[in-house]
């Protein structure tokens, strides 16, 4: 049977209406299921931020508590944890370059930081710490390259740029930079100190005075003790230049004075016209070698102190600048004899008898240092206070290098109760008596070499699990990295 038209239409109406029925329950359904993944998605983002920023502040908090106890491997593990997290967290990497400065790796301190400027850090922080860090390398080119990205317009790095061109002897900079901070108010004594040696390179003593003085008074004013004992001094000794019997005299105390201060480009100014005006003037001649070596020109600073050995063979300070240079170029040899020659002929220097002694050892020179400890002991040219310092280290050389444990045993007994009779009983195969006494020292005041010798008598007393974490603690804290060369 054929339907009507009628019919059809009607039929074709009701499925049109059920289609576009379920077509429309369909689109609110996904709208509302698209809505309702976005909403968990961004809860979860939200939650997972939270939840990372928790971690973070609980990580941050752990190492601040690491550093305050001086646990700087465990602090470095955390900040590391931390950038796990938030590789942008740009106090991580400056606490972490903090550490490697205290531990004296600098190098590695840098590559922190320039790993630092490829992430979305705090890039002013970063640069001004990179400055800090290759001002502590005496890399001048390098300090000023990293703090000319920093905000120059900022006061504090302005006066930054200051000491930095100051240190490489360029006055003009220098001073252009310091205009620029006295541009603003409230920048307290640095400025004036600054154009104190500003003026003292140029040999404006005068004028150097007057600043000084005003720097001096307004770190009175502000209570700095620290800056007012560095005013002082520096006030004196451009005093003396005033005084001074001669224009050639009053030259080199200028260079002396800005060696002082450790401006040895700028004393090489004044240092180097003495040198060439009256070059027969020993002390000159000398101190133009000081400031040589200070710049690492050793070839210049050799031949210079070799004049003034010309014009005084037994010049002792000559002998012990010359001993340094033959020590930085790894000459231990030649070293010795200079230092021993200074030592010769100004046997009242203590400065001399700690350098040569301590060359002696490292050179594993024990009988010759033993020999130079037991002069110094006889001598009366010292009192019994320095004497004890020489006494202890002949007592450690019995003990350690030399085997007369008896001797180094005798020595220790008048030091009770201290690290040295502790080591000196821990040699005798008395090491309980040893912990007892190294443990309460190292609750008074914790040293690396404490916890070296924490660990060694332990490991004696068969706790070696202690004893292993003490080392690493002694390790942790020897910022000189000697403890490891004998572990």
């Amino acid at each position: 049977m054929i339907e009507s038209n009628d019919s059809v239409t009607d039929a074709n109406r009701w499925q049109i209406g059920v289609f576009f029925k379920n077509y429309w329950l369909k689109l609110i359904l996904c709208t509302a299921l698209v809505c309702i993944l976005f909403w968990g998605a961004t809860r979860t983002r939200n939650y997972l931020h939270v939840s990372t920023n928790n971690k973070v502040d609980e990580l941050s908090q752990q190492a601040e508590n690491a550093l305050a106890e001086n646990k700087y491997t465990e602090a470095l593990q955390l900040y590391r944890q931390i950038l796990d997290y938030h590789p942008n967290y740009t106090q991580a990497y400056l606490q972490q370059a903090g550490i490697y400065v205290t531990k004296n790796k600098l190098t590695t301190a840098e590559e922190t930081l320039l790993q630092a400027l490829k992430q979305n850090t705090d890039q002013e922080a970063v640069y001004l710490a990179l400055g800090e860090v290759a001002l502590a390398a005496n890399d001048y080119a390098a300090a000023t390259n990293y703090l000319l990205f920093s905000d120059t317009t900022k006061p504090d790095n302005q006066l930054k740029l200051t000491e930095v061109y100051l240190r490489q002897g360029d006055i003009i900079e220098a001073q252009k930079w310091l205009s620029k901070v006295l541009e603003n108010t409230g920048t307290g004594s640095k400025p004036h100190y600054y154009y104190a040696i500003i003026h003292l390179a140029s040999e404006k003593s005068e004028s150097a005075l007057s600043e000084i003085t005003l720097a001096n008074e307004i770190a009175v004013e502000n209570q700095n003790f620290t800056a007012q004992d560095i005013y002082r001094q520096l006030k004196v000794s451009i005093q003396n230049v005033e005084t001074a019997e001669s224009e050639i005299f009053g030259r080199a105390l200028i260079g002396f004075t800005l060696l002082q201060e450790k401006y040895p480009r700028l004393a090489l100014i004044p240092l180097q016209k003495v040198a060439n005006e009256k070059p027969d003037y020993r002390d000159g001649q000398a101190m133009l070698g000081a400031a040589y070596l200070s710049i690492k020109d050793y070839e210049s600073a050799e031949y210079a102190l070799e004049r003034a050995l010309d014009l005084d063979p037994n010049y002792a300070y000559a002998h012990y600048l010359l001993g340094l240079i033959y020590e930085q170029k790894e000459q231990n040899d030649l070293a010795q004899q200079t230092y021993k020659a200074a030592v010769t002929f100004a046997p009242s220097q203590i400065t001399y008898h700690r350098i040569y002694t301590n060359l002696l050892e490292e050179c594993e020179k024990y009988i010759e240092a033993e020999l130079a400890y037991r002069d110094i002991l006889n001598s009366e040219l010292f009192a019994n206070t320095e004497k004890s310092e020489f006494k202890v280290r002949l007592a450690y050389l019995y003990l350690d290098h030399l085997d007369k444990l008896q001797e180094g045993l005798s020595l220790a007994q008048e030091y009770k109760n201290s690290e040295l009779h502790a080591w000196a009983l821990y040699k005798n195969e008395q090491s309980p008596e040893a912990l007892a006494i190294v443990e309460q020292l190292i609750k008074e005041q914790p040293t690396a070499w404490l916890y070296y010798r924490q660990g060694k008598i332990m490991a004696d007393l068969g706790q070696i699990r202690e004893a292993k974490t003490s080392l690493d603690r002694a390790v942790d804290l020897d910022t000189e990295g000697k403890i490891p060369a004998i572990l």
